[in-house]
């Protein structure tokens, strides 16, 4: 009976050997969480709205950190169409379009570094 006891108060001690030390993320118990937070970018494309005409639209770009040149191409909303495309050159800046050269009420815009795509933007053309 003595050893049965014996037995028993030894396996309740070596259960916290199969505890774990470490959580779901790979932190230790001592190991602070941590309370900051990625800061939030701003978005690549986006249309400027303020400057919205029947004849034109203007896009704001912003190309990733290290990037210098990139394209914005325009597709047909519903066909495999590429409708213009615009080379850009600079860090940072803003495209007008005119809308005469397109037939359509509306494009999908999409900037592009190193025939990468970073971001899409759906235009609508008439309001």
């Amino acid at each position: 009976m003595k050893i049965i006891y014996t037995l028993i108060i030894l396996c309740f001690l070596s259960l916290s050997a199969f505890c774990q030390s470490i959580d779901q993320n790979g932190r230790t118990p001592e190991q602070q969480k941590i309370t900051s937070v990625a800061p939030v970018q701003e978005p690549y494309l986006q249309e400027d709205t303020s400057a919205k005409t029947v004849a034109s639209f203007k896009l704001k770009y912003a190309l990733p950190t290290g990037k210098t040149s990139g394209e914005i191409i325009l597709f047909h909303p519903k066909a495999d169409q590429i409708l213009k495309k615009i080379s850009l050159t600079q860090q940072q800046g803003s495209v007008e379009v005119s809308t005469k050269d397109l037939p359509i009420i509306g494009v999908i815009a999409a900037l592009f570094t190193d025939t990468i795509p970073i971001q899409t933007k759906a235009i609508k053309l008439v309001e």
